[in-house]
């Protein structure tokens, strides 16, 4: 399985968006998945408040436009306990993407989980640590690069 990194920059609900670290398989044991982790010091809106956003901006950048893809989240201080915690996305909605829930989930119970663990799991968890990993924008339309992003490092 290869497990790729990324930084997606994607619409808060705030002046500033937001930043979530990215880890994901197209090669998953059973089908494309993805871990979102939520850096401490993520400048704006925390990705459980934009899962729908960031879901859509990770099917139309990473996947085609597809939904077909597993989806997990990392919070380095998980409710209730404010321990590190993974989730389970679920879609409740009637439309793909739409309507989630969160189910608490151990990294064993999932080989791709098992894998991606030891990339979240770091002191700091920070994107300041994280530095270097592609970051995709979800605040520019798909495709659109500019000049100055180039040389600002983001793709």
């Amino acid at each position: 399985m290869n497990l790729e990194q990324a930084l997606l920059i994607y619409p808060g609900n705030s002046a500033e968006p937001g930043v979530c670290h990215l880890v994901f398989a197209r090669d998953a044991p059973d089908g494309p998945a993805v871990l979102i982790g939520n850096p401490e010091d993520n400048p704006s809106t925390a990705p459980t408040n934009a899962l729908e956003r960031i879901a859509a901006l990770i099917a139309n950048r990473l996947f085609g436009g597809q939904l077909s893809f597993r989806l997990y989240q990392y919070e380095p201080e998980g409710v209730p306990t404010l321990a590190p915690t993974f989730y389970a996305i679920q879609w409740r909605g009637q439309q793909p993407g739409s309507m989630p829930t969160w189910e608490p989930i151990e990294p064993a119970a999932d080989p791709f989980l098992a894998a991606a663990d030891r990339l979240v799991r770091r002191e700091p968890y920070t994107l300041k640590a994280l530095a270097g990993l592609r970051i995709i924008d979800g605040t520019e339309p798909a495709g659109v690069v500019g000049e100055l992003r180039t040389s600002a490092g983001r793709a």
